[in-house]
């Protein structure tokens, strides 16, 4: 399973929150642009052949959320990454797959490494989530099942249409943190068509959007990122 996640391990922070829409990168960065990055402080819409691993690491230096990064799968797909330390591509996805009219998903995967006195570390949490453009955000998703760990206390939810691949047993755990675990959230990945922790189902067109970020703001490098969490 490691070894299936190299992509996801080695660029944490960033791959802890990912999005899917189903337009190519061309379609998402002119509809994310507008809203997100407002003419007078875009500094650059950037195209690029490169790597998907090349392009996570030029997200640095992380925790600014002034980078958008859009990534074309070989299927046609765009896959998006933001810079932040938080779930920065979650409404974008949404929004973006709305005005596109199209579907899209959003895949969470948090390590909980939060302390005992809950002053470090990350609450954890695993959520695949998707939406057709008749269910825009604000309804009950098409589909959706995740686990929460809401400030020490484990959650699970599940909503939407039953799909065959689903592990309704799981969902009975006596532990509500095991009802959806991290090997479930990669292969209900893989039966839903979009494997996010595959580097081999990224191509190697690339769009940034970069924007200024704060004056004085200073991000951290992934492995100083891993530190805080």
């Amino acid at each position: 399973m490691k070894r299936d996640m190299e992509l996801y391990y080695k660029y944490q922070p960033v791959t802890w929150y990912i999005g899917v829409i189903e337009a190519d990168p061309e379609d998402v960065a002119r509809a994310i642009q507008p809203l997100y990055a407002p003419p007078d402080e875009l500094r650059g819409i950037h195209r690029e052949v490169k790597p998907v691993e090349t392009a996570l690491a030029n997200l640095e230096p992380l925790g600014l959320a002034d980078k958008f990064l859009m990534v074309e799968t070989k299927d046609g797909r765009t896959v998006l990454f933001g810079n932040a330390f938080f779930s920065f591509v979650q409404m974008p996805t949404w929004t973006v797959g709305e005005s596109l009219d199209v579907s899209a998903y959003f895949v969470c995967n948090v390590p909980n490494t939060i302390s005992r006195d809950q002053r470090s570390g990350a609450y954890g949490g695993r959520i695949l989530e998707f939406r057709k453009p008749e269910d825009p955000y604000g309804q009950e998703p098409t589909f959706y099942v995740g686990v929460i760990n809401d400030a020490g206390r484990w959650c699970f939810y599940r909503y939407g249409e039953e799909r065959s691949f689903e592990d309704k047993k799981a969902y009975k755990a006596r532990r509500k943190r095991d009802r959806f675990t991290v090997e479930m959230l990669v292969e209900y990945c893989r039966e839903l068509g979009i494997p996010v922790y595959d580097r081999s189902w990224y191509s190697e067109n690339i769009i940034t959007i970069h924007t200024s970020p704060l004056p004085d703001a200073k991000g951290l490098t992934y492995d100083e990122a891993k530190k805080t969490n």
